[in-house]
């Protein structure tokens, strides 16, 4: 027959285990989710009338990200900032990331360029004719 005593350790036992568990989980649960892109200029969709587009965003827990296939770099707290130069209609930019697993994320942004009209200024003449 168990004694209070051993039903109290045991009880202490799993207490410790599942405190435990929870610790490690609360400490690689980053680690556990993966990368993570946030782009946060321009929206998706976008009407633009300039050729240069400035794509922005935060990227979190990732080991190498890119921008149309081409390296780009971030800041300290993740944030990425890099120029492109566009073409007159529709155009897609994908923006990829890498974990330090190898496991890759993608985001893609969809924005249209309709260059502005240049108006024509039309000066008309008069002749006051006598």
């Amino acid at each position: 027959m168990r004694t209070a005593r051993s039903y109290t350790q045991v009880g202490i036992g799993i207490l410790f285990c599942f405190l435990l568990l929870l610790f490690i989980y609360h400490q690689t649960r980053d680690l556990l989710s993966g990368a993570s892109i946030t782009i946060t200029s321009p929206k998706n969709g976008a009407l633009l009338d300039e050729p240069v587009l400035t794509v922005t965003g935060i990227t979190k827990k990732v080991a190498f990200i890119s921008l149309n296939g081409r390296q780009i770099f971030g800041d300290e707290a993740g944030r990425f900032e890099e120029s492109l130069l566009l073409s007159p209609g529709y155009t897609i930019i994908t923006v990829s990331a890498e974990d330090v697993f190898k496991r890759k994320l993608e985001k893609q942004l969809e924005v249209i360029y309709r260059p502005r009209v240049a108006s024509s200024s039309i000066t008309a003449t008069t002749t006051n004719s006598r």
